[in-house]
């Protein structure tokens, strides 16, 4: 499983697909801090020049929580171009068959896939921190509440992937595995900015959208149900992806 981990991110690394992803991911998130850090400066002169209003000027809410934000949506868009290839390629090229002959269960080749997609969606997270790491020299960072967002963050991610990676194991063109991914991800997000629409299914199944989930994390609420329901959501699709191989294992 290590080997073949070893293999998938070296595939990331020495194309451009991850650099060339890595670099907009941050290009983006450092033109969005840019702008949201002009409008707080804004918004701290207008409230130094009326001290009635400082309590208005919130750090960690008008700032880092809108930067959080970004970061999490902005992995809708990357993540399906990062996981469309793990099993598509694999299909197009027959190599898929040459892996079961390997002596690997279902199980850790669909790991090494996960865990390789998820390293290189986590370094890209972590690299973005440079903004939270530059804003600490400027104003007090609530750092317990930056650990559980990127906890979040994290968690957000691996559902994220695993669905990618579920996606590529139906399809042997990397552009269909691609398009499920987006529309999945996008069409989740989608139900919590239309909450009332499913008003019913939040009454019993709690909020069905990924990115709501991750909001109160963002905000450092460690929540168990958030916790489990991305957990949950990584587990399904893991599993799903492991049948879909098994089946085509024993049709070869």
């Amino acid at each position: 499983m290590i080997a073949l981990m070893s293999k998938e991110l070296r595939t990331y690394y020495n194309s451009s697909m991850a650099w060339i992803l890595t670099a907009c991911y941050l290009l983006v998130i450092g033109l969005v801090f840019v702008i949201l850090l002009l409008q707080f400066g804004s918004a701290s002169t207008r409230a130094s020049a009326n001290p009635m209003g400082m309590g208005e000027v919130k750090v960690m809410e008008q700032l880092v929580y809108p930067v959080m934000w970004w970061m999490a949506f902005l992995l809708i868009f990357l993540v399906p171009l990062l996981t469309m290839r793990l099993f598509s390629e694999e299909k197009r090229s027959g190599t898929l068959e040459l892996l079961f002959t390997y002596p690997l269960t279902e199980f850790q080749i669909v790991g090494a896939k996960f865990f390789s997609a998820l390293l290189v969606v986590t370094m890209m997270v972590l690299c973005s921190g440079s903004t939270i790491l530059l804003l600490s020299r400027l104003v007090k960072i609530e750092w317990p509440t930056i650990g559980v967002a990127y906890l979040g963050l994290v968690l957000l991610a691996a559902s994220f992937v695993a669905y990618g990676v579920w996606a590529s194991s139906l399809s042997s063109n990397q552009l269909v595995a691609a398009v499920v991914t987006f529309g999945g991800l996008f069409g989740m997000w989608l139900v919590g900015v239309f909450q009332e629409a499913v008003a019913v299914v939040k009454e019993y199944v709690g909020d069905p959208s990924n990115l709501t989930h991750f909001e109160t994390m963002a905000r450092g609420e460690l929540n168990s149900h958030d916790v489990v329901y991305y957990v949950a959501w990584t587990v399904l699709f893991f599993f799903l992806t492991m049948r879909i191989l098994e089946s085509r294992k024993w049709s070869t």
